[in-house]
């Protein structure tokens, strides 16, 4: 049904709040003829009046206080919106969406969040726990806005407007328990691993860094190997079981370790390191995605046990 216009309820509200034709258009910046057509085409389509005369003033009767309650609702509400408009076309209101390629990467957000959080009051973080299966194309399609990954993905990171920007390196470390074999020695390598059970912690074990890394170039196949995504501790307590070991970032397993319960042994000689970085799109993100990042470079340190890029 076409009923009243913004400009129907604008000229109703202007007669109110002026008292007359004249200087209602005054106030809208319209001749006075204008605003008397639109005063006449809102009664018509109201169907009724919406002023009476009070001497030389125009009074809203009973159907005109109605639509001058709705005219000022309507206005309220488009002023809201066009704050809000202008406040995301600034990048001042938002949502940065964030995934990790490791599940207990997420303990190290809640810093990064607050220093995000103290010049952005306004835009909101939301931590993506699932595991996302295919991370560039999250981020390239915009499921996702920021993606901390390591080193692996950099190699993609070109395609299709990605960018991979450094943040800090960690090194991963065998997991044992003390009266392990390689408990007391001070490094491990890939064919120490073939009468192991290994636990990796990615969907598929050829994704993960002891695989890609180390085991796969050297032709090496562990003895068995169990895949456990985003389940730490229960690899941990399969290894101080005896059951297993496990390789996984020495920072990870701090709040665990115990020198009685497990042990830690490098891989290899010179250590399995890793590039830790944001992967995002920066040239269809929001400014407060930018700036997410740049709060994470400022200061994202894994518990002050990674190096900082």
């Amino acid at each position: 049904m076409n009923w009243l216009g913004l400009h129907h309820l604008d000229i109703v509200l202007a007669i109110a709040e002026q008292g007359t034709v004249t200087e209602a258009a005054r106030a809208l910046f319209i001749s006075q003829p204008a605003a008397s057509a639109r005063l006449k085409e809102a009664e018509v389509r109201a169907g009724t009046a919406l002023f009476r005369r009070a001497g030389r003033t125009l009074v809203p009767t009973p159907a005109g206080e109605r639509v001058c309650r709705a005219a000022r609702s309507v206005q309220d509400e488009l002023a809201r919106a066009r704050r809000a408009v202008e406040a995301l076309a600034a990048g001042r209101v938002g949502t940065v969406r964030v995934a990790a390629e490791c599940y207990s990467c997420y303990h190290w957000l809640p810093g990064a969040v607050a220093r995000f959080s103290a010049t952005h009051s306004d835009v909101e973080v939301e931590v993506e726990a699932a595991d996302v299966r295919e991370p560039t194309e999250a981020v390239h399609d915009g499921h996702i806005d920021v993606y901390l990954v390591a080193t692996f993905l950099q190699d993609h990171s070109g395609a299709s407007g990605l960018v991979f920007d450094p943040l800090f390196e960690d090194e991963m470390v065998a997991v044992v328990p003390p009266d392990h074999p390689w408990a007391d020695r001070s490094f491990v390598e890939a064919d120490d691993f073939r009468d192991e059970h290994l636990i990796v912690h990615t969907r598929h074990a050829a994704d993960s860094d002891i695989y890609r890394r180390v085991l796969t170039p050297s032709g090496v196949r562990p003895r068995r190997t169990t895949a456990f995504p985003s389940q730490t501790q229960t690899s941990l307590e399969m290894v101080r079981s005896g059951l297993a070991v496990t390789v996984m970032a020495e920072w990870a397993i701090g709040p665990s370790l115990d020198g009685r319960a497990l042990k830690t042994v490098r891989v290899t000689p010179a250590g399995l390191s890793r590039q830790w970085g944001a992967l995002w799109k920066p040239n269809t993100a929001q400014p407060y995605v930018a700036a997410f990042v740049e709060a994470l470079a400022r200061g994202f340190v894994a518990d002050g046990s990674a190096r900082q890029a």
